[in-house]
């Protein structure tokens, strides 16, 4: 490309300058020709920039209450604030644990899901609750598909007390799945998958410092063999509309339709050595995506036979060993927390005792040694049934101990007819505990797994 110069008088001058300057450079090589100095100004101080301090959004209140937000959450509630600080932890617990179980279908959403812990039962109905249940997943819709309402999918439970039981625990971890599958993994999902998983998760055995699953509460072992004689073949289940599980119980009874799916998942999850599972995972991909999952239903289906036999051999005993690990394993983090906190007892009796009491110094709401007084109350009712199940019988009841090892409590719980002999060891670092883990599990016998 060409580039034409325009010819002004200024421009030739330059020119010429520029060429007198060469010359002279060539004639003299001992002159050196300096850039001119652009005259010194001076430097400009920046204007000194307050910091921003990042602002909070502003939530509004729902149902005249005002929110509650957790990393998740937005949680409305006029309980105490130490029971809100316990449903918003046991809600955070859940997500991450339900985001673990699901990382390979998880969708992630940066809208704070919606849950109600609401004592009056008026407010109750009024927030979507159903009069009967204590809980509900609610979602409201026309029939566009546009939300009936600008509150949109929420969890709602119902606070009948001042702290939080064992079945508020389970229902919550019930709703809370279908919570999380709405928003982060199918919206829509078949309902026997739907409310197995919520099930299963249900009885999950939260600890304080992790989740344990599999265990099924003794209570409703003898529930789940009442069901059997109601339940369909895998094939009915798996394809099972809403209008027909409606239907379902109204032709038996409200229980068998979720034990069955429960009972499916369970199986998939855990029976021999979890060697199903990844049938379920594969079922769960095209759930999650949409796509035909004739494929996965019919590889479900074919292991209807082995999940029949499973299930009617199931012992009375099933998963109590479960339920043993999580005691050890709460008590452990429980003493960890006192100690670190200055609480020291002589026996697990004076433990339990001030844990009876209302005395465990766990340190105030939001700190690194805090948990939820009804951690240890759920707990309590677990060791006050396997106690009543076994003090009656030839094995005799469960012996809980406290040994301090290197300076640090340490929870025994024994089954010496047995030979179960567990052990739960808290780590502490840094003010708080960073792990607790169980030893002696292979004393659990197979009976009990």
């Amino acid at each position: 490309m060409m580039f034409k110069h325009a010819e002004h008088p200024s421009v030739r001058w330059m020119i010429l300058v520029s060429l007198a300057g060469l010359m002279v450079s060539a004639v003299l090589p001992g002159c050196k020709r300096q850039a001119p100095t652009p005259p010194a100004r001076p430097t400009r101080r920046p204007e000194p920039v307050e910091p921003v301090e990042p602002q909070e959004p502003v939530y509004e209140r729902q149902f005249g209450l005002e929110a509650y937000p957790t990393e998740h959450y937005l949680l409305y509630s006029s309980a105490p604030d130490e029971l809100k600080a316990d449903v918003a932890m046991r809600l955070e617990v859940i997500h991450d644990e339900y985001r673990r179980e699901m990382a390979d279908v998880f969708a992630s959403s940066d809208e704070k899901a919606k849950a109600f812990f609401i004592g009056d039962p008026g407010l109750f109905v009024e927030a979507g609750g159903v009069p009967g249940p204590p809980g509900i997943f609610r979602v409201l819709v026309n029939p566009d598909g546009s939300w009936a309402d600008s509150v949109g999918p929420r969890l709602i439970l119902r606070n009948s007390g001042d702290s939080i039981y064992l079945e508020v625990t389970s229902l919550l971890q019930h709703e809370g799945w279908h919570q999380f599958n709405w928003h982060h993994v199918r919206q829509w999902a078949p309902i026997w998958f739907d409310e197995g998983l919520a099930t299963y998760y249900s009885y999950g055995l939260w600890t304080g410092d992790r989740m344990l699953y599999g265990g099924i509460n003794p209570t409703y072992f003898q529930l789940l063999g009442e069901s059997i004689p109601g339940f369909v073949s895998l094939t009915d289940l798996l394809h099972m509309g809403e209008g027909q599980w409606a239907a379902w119980e109204q032709q038996v009874s409200f229980w068998p339709r979720y034990m069955q799916s429960f009972s499916v998942i369970q199986f998939l999850k855990h029976a021999d050595g979890g060697a199903h599972e990844p049938v379920l995972k594969a079922y769960i991909a095209d759930v999650a995506a949409g796509r035909d999952a004739t494929a996965s239903i019919d590889a479900i289906v074919a292991l209807e036979g082995r999940w029949a036999q499973w299930l009617q051999t199931l012992p009375q005993t099933y998963t109590h060993g479960t339920f043993f690990e999580a005691i050890a394993a709460t008590l452990a983090g429980h003493l960890a927390r006192c100690q670190i906190n200055g609480q020291k007892f002589d026996s697990m009796a004076d433990f339990l005792a001030a844990a009876d009491a209302g005395q465990l110094k766990l340190g105030p709401i939001g700190s690194d040694t805090w948990l939820p007084a009804s951690v240890m109350a759920e707990y309590k009712r677990y060791m006050d049934i396997l106690a009543g199940m076994y003090g009656s019988s030839q094995y005799g009841a469960p012996v809980y101990e406290l040994e301090v090892v290197d300076g640090a409590p340490t929870a025994l719980v024994k089954l010496d007819s047995i030979g179960l002999h567990l052990r739960g060891v808290a780590t502490v670092s840094g003010g708080r505990v960073t792990d607790v883990t169980v030893q002696g599990l292979e004393t659990i016998q197979p009976a009990m797994r």
